[in-house]
Parts: structure tokens; C-alpha cells; sequence
């Protein structure tokens, strides 16, 4: 796995989310996630990748914040929709259930205030591993997890209160 860049994709006043570049690359993870499912042909898919988005935007970065209870967990990653999601906030609803939910989005939750975004894809089988779209991006969401929770134990990413700084303070972080 290559470096990677941690920026600020999206600040709400109750969260700031961020996402992952790769060096090199133009397009943080979870706008190639947006950019592919927002245009596909399948109007399900594209409804759902919008969805996400709003909830992200909308229901995570302004009004509640990174809830646990909107997370699905899986090992470090985290995935999007949650299992119970539609029942915990009523007025946060996936009209065909999480559980049915046709995408998975993975990220880190650092806290109730930060988010970081990575990539994911259509879920196809019972389990993300055994769907061809979401196999290797679940893999790469826990590396990059890993990496990112042992920069923040070793002091190279530092957490305030809604946002990543480096360890000079600065909002640029390389990994």
C-alpha cells in the first residue's frame, strides 16, 4: 500500500469529515465512492449512493454527529449504513432497511466529531468479504485504519476536539 494523504472533505458544525488520498491521486477515496455510484445506471444504486451522501452531509456533519449507533461494525473499519440506523433516529430512514441496503461505504470514526471516509461498493453476498465489489476495499479500509489509529497512539496525528492536525499543528497529515 502506497502513502496516503488524510484531507478535510466535509465540515459540519457537528462533525468534520475527511477521506483518504493516495499519492498521486487527484480524488479522495469517498469521492471516487460518490463519483462512481452517483452516476450509475441502476437507479436503486444511485439512490442509495445519494442517500449516503445526505446522511453524511446532512444528518451526520450538521445535526447529530458520528453517532456509534450509525455505524456497522467491522474489525477497525467501520461501515455505513448501521444495522439499526432507521430505528435509532426516526426521522433517519433507508426506505429498504440497512440490513438490505444494496451499498456499504467504509470509515474510520475517530470520534463523535471526526469521520474519515474511505471507499466501498455494492454489497452482493451475505458477508462484504465474499462480495466481489467490497472485498478488497474491506481490506484496504482495516489497513488504513490501522495505520491511521497507530499515528494517532504514536502522536503523528493529533485529535482536537473537530479536527486532525499533524504533529506541528499543521491540517496537512501524510501517512
Amino acid at each position: 500500500m502506497s502513502n496516503f494523504t488524510i484531507e478535510e472533505w466535509y465540515k459540519g458544525e457537528k462533525c468534520t469529515i475527511y477521506t483518504v488520498l493516495y499519492d498521486g491521486s487527484e480524488l479522495g477515496l469517498a469521492d471516487l465512492f460518490f463519483e462512481k455510484y452517483l452516476q450509475d445506471l441502476n437507479e436503486t444504486i444511485k439512490e442509495s449512493g445519494l442517500m449516503l451522501l445526505t446522511f453524511i452531509t446532512n444528518d451526520i456533519a450538521k445535526r447529530h454527529s458520528a453517532l456509534e449507533t450509525f455505524f456497522r461494525e467491522e474489525r477497525e473499519a467501520i461501515a455505513l449504513p448501521g444495522k439499526r440506523t432507521d430505528i435509532v433516529i426516526k426521522e433517519i430512514f433507508f426506505p429498504v432497511g440497512a440490513e438490505l441496503f444494496p451499498l456499504r461505504l467504509y470509515c474510520y470514526r475517530v470520534n463523535n466529531n471526526i469521520l474519515i471516509l474511505f471507499n466501498g461498493g455494492i454489497k452482493t453476498d451475505f458477508t462484504a468479504q465474499d462480495s466481489p465489489d467490497l472485498s478488497v476495499k474491506f481490506q484496504e479500509s482495516q489497513i488504513i485504519s490501522k495505520k491511521i489509529q497507530q499515528a494517532i497512539n504514536d502522536g503523528d496525528i493529533l485529535v482536537s476536539k473537530n479536527e486532525l492536525l499533524n504533529y506541528s499543528g499543521d491540517s496537512s497529515i501524510y501517512l
